[in-house]
């Protein structure tokens, strides 16, 4: 998946805690769900870019196993 869409719902996410948070007291819940979405967010980054870190690490350990026997 794509890091760009994380990051948009990410920011989307951001900008609504923002607007819920200079709203009343009465937005609490609101708040929370937006808490929640926005860490949901982090968590889907932070998967993604592991996803990729572990792909990046098994690249660079094929190539330079290949490269001591070529």
């Amino acid at each position: 998946m794509d890091l760009d869409t994380f990051y948009e719902v990410m920011y989307h996410a951001s900008r609504a805690l923002e607007k819920a948070e200079l709203a009343p007291q009465r937005n609490q819940k609101l708040i929370r769900e937006r808490h929640k979405a926005f860490e949901d967010a982090i968590r889907a980054i932070d998967a993604e870019v592991a996803k990729h870190e572990r792909c990046r690490r098994k690249r660079e350990d094929y190539f330079s196993d290949a490269a001591q026997f070529g």
